[in-house]
């Protein structure tokens, strides 16, 4: 396998693993691979797909060890994007191990970076997990607000499997508040999408909807339902988050005193969970216990009571264990991170400089009374680019534009600064025919010739914005407030051109 193929073997690699694609043997390999060829970015990349893979296989230890060598790599590389990956996987983890305040810790270091560096295309997905972790510390109300927040953002901008989600997130915290008409708006917009989701979590849609039943009170018709899907649906390599539906389920049974009518389903799962501990086997002993104690069973109640306590004092040991072994770990390897973002001048995904760089370099030259000119830049509809291409492919997109352009200018990539995004920023130092250069610069991009179907020209362009010392600009926010209004004209002019001194070059 060469770097070429590799590099597209990866392209939508966390999706392949939700959707079961890969084993490990074969990501250990592409792995293998990834480090014959010295293909960093590949071996991050399947590193935390290999995370991934362990945390649905509910196996939290070695889910934290393969995170862990990530965040190591994506440190030493000083890949931001990918440390906030890290840590919402890691916070997920915490999440389901019922570390609740561990997970709220690294959602918020996630969202610090997130937001320091404008990485907006991971800020619906960290709503929602902080949203999942309030409702679990049953904060319903604020859990609410994250996961609308989320939902505001994903329904716009994400691919489909995160919008069936969404909507089921926040249809659940809904039916939390009794909000049952509210949230079967939600469930109808998730039927929208079923048939773009995998087989193994299309089902969660129709038991979201039986919950509703037992919450409103038709527990009969509740339970003669989700007793069938849960029997045709839940088997040994059901995924242990999917437990959580069915004890919310028996939440809304029990309070409505029908418990009993759930006895088929639990003893199913129950069936389905024997081989390791976990709080939805406590939770479900604890229901079958209430039921053989309803019954008059005392003796299958007692015992399945003290399992279920025996159960959750084990998870306790166990967790707490991998508490203390780890999370020293976590705290020193978030040192690390925050030295390198501190440290670190250059953007990981381009090469080119940072915004630290920028302020930086602009205030050497500023001093010096060189700074010229600034040229801001961006992608047009790069919106549409990745919502149509994904985020890998927008990725490569910014990367093949920056090279590009790093040939036009003579210092290369020194001379561009990632703004955030898409946007970008070019200091000149030296005289030079501005309407000349970005006349260049616009056709160098074109020449590219990246198929970009929501763009009207099918292909990739860039919008510019100049602006120049003639009007003796005296810091660096002046130079860009010029340029982001001339880069407001290019667009408003049609995009695809460049506006400098009231100019409009295509």
């Amino acid at each position: 396998m060469d770097y070429k193929t590799l590099s597209k073997k990866i392209e939508n690699m966390q999706d392949d693993i939700f959707a079961n694609k890969y084993s490990l043997d074969e990501l250990d390999q592409l792995i293998q691979f990834a480090e014959e060829l010295d293909h960093v970015n590949a071996k991050l990349e399947l590193l935390l797909a290999k995370g991934l893979y362990y945390y649905l296989k509910d196996d939290a230890k070695e889910a934290f060890e393969v995170l862990t060598k990530a965040q190591i790599l994506a440190t030493n590389l000083g890949n931001i994007e990918s440390l906030v990956i890290i840590e919402t996987r890691l916070g997920a983890l915490y999440t389901h191990l019922g570390f609740f305040n561990h997970s709220f810790q690294l959602f918020m270091s996630a969202l610090e970076k997130v937001t320091d560096n404008k990485l907006v295309k991971y800020l619906g997905p960290l709503n929602a997990n902080i949203g999942t972790c309030l409702f679990k510390l049953d904060m319903i109300d604020e859990a609410t607000n994250y996961t609308r927040k989320a939902y505001e953002i994903i329904n716009n901008h994400d691919n489909t499997f995160h919008r069936y989600f969404i909507n089921l997130n926040l249809a659940n915290d809904l039916i939390k508040q009794g909000k049952h008409d509210e949230a079967k708006a939600y469930l109808s917009t998730a039927q929208n999408f079923i048939d773009e989701v995998d087989e193994s979590t299309r089902f969660i849609l129709a038991m979201t909807y039986h919950l509703i039943e037992a919450y409103q009170g038709y527990t009969l018709e509740s339970s003669q339902k989700m007793n069938l899907l849960i029997m045709d649906k839940y088997n040994k390599d059901t995924h242990i988050n999917h437990y959580d539906y069915v004890i919310e389920w028996c939440i809304a049974m029990d309070k409505n005193d029908s418990i009993d009518l759930a006895e088929k389903a639990i003893e199913h799962c129950l069936d389905c969970i024997t081989e390791h501990d976990s709080i939805a086997k406590s939770q479900l002993m604890y229901y079958l216990a209430k039921i053989h104690e309803d019954h008059g069973n005392l003796e299958k109640s007692i015992k399945l009571y003290k399992e279920s306590r025996a159960v959750q004092d084990r998870l306790y040991k166990k967790n707490q264990q991998f508490i203390t072994e780890n999370t020293l770990k976590i705290l020193d390897l978030t040192r690390q991170v925050k030295t390198v973002m501190e440290e670190s001048l250059r953007d990981t995904l381009t090469e080119s400089q940072n915004r630290k760089a920028l302020i930086k370099d602009a205030k050497s030259l500023l001093d010096q009374n060189k700074l010229y000119a600034l040229l801001m830049f961006d992608i047009d509809f790069f919106k549409g680019y990745n919502d149509t291409y994904g985020h890998l492919k927008g990725d490569a997109c910014i990367r093949d534009i920056i090279n590009a352009l790093s040939k036009i200018l003579p210092e290369g990539k020194e001379q561009i600064y990632r703004y955030g995004g898409d946007e970008f920023i070019i200091l000149l130092s030296e005289h030079v025919n501005i309407q000349d250069l970005v006349s260049i610069i616009l056709n160098a991009v074109r020449d590219l010739q990246i198929e970009h179907i929501t763009n009207k020209h099918q292909i990739a362009t860039i919008s510019i914005g100049a602006s120049t010392n003639s009007d003796s600009r005296e810091d660096l926010q002046s130079f860009i407030d010029h340029a982001d209004m001339n880069l407001y004209t290019a667009k408003f002019k049609g995009r695809n051109c460049a506006c400098y001194n009231g100019n409009i070059i295509r």
